[in-house]
């Protein structure tokens, strides 16, 4: 998504949302809305996956993703508590681009400690 084809990424979504019923779709939708400028749609995609069923989020990776995307900070940083304390793999934190806006904050640096990916 980084080379702007926003586009292309929503189509792919929507084929993934046809094939799977997971919430990780959704998620990836409202991560795609925000990065491509359309905020007001991304938000409305943002309160219909948190108004999904709560058995649908046995990974709070996929809220994760919904936030990072939004750059909602403190909502971001709750839900990367939250997939520390769920033992979510978080193994791409210090490499996934997509955490690049977070990783000048303090809370940032003390979760790769947390994880074991800083000194």
């Amino acid at each position: 998504m980084k080379r702007g084809l926003f586009p292309e990424a929503l189509a792919d979504v929507e084929k993934w949302k046809r094939v799977v019923d997971s919430p990780w779709p959704s998620a990836v939708e409202v991560y795609v809305y925000a990065r491509s400028g359309q905020t007001a749609e991304a938000q409305r995609k943002l309160q219909e996956l948190q108004h999904a069923t709560p058995h649908e989020f046995n990974d709070p990776a996929a809220m994760l993703m919904a936030h990072v995307g939004m750059e909602n900070r403190d909502e971001t940083f709750s839900w990367l508590q939250k997939c520390y304390d769920a033992r979510s793999p978080l193994t791409t934190l210090k490499v996934d681009p997509m955490y690049d806006a977070l990783r000048s904050d303090p809370r940032f640096q003390r979760l790769l400690q947390d994880v074991h990916l800083a000194p």
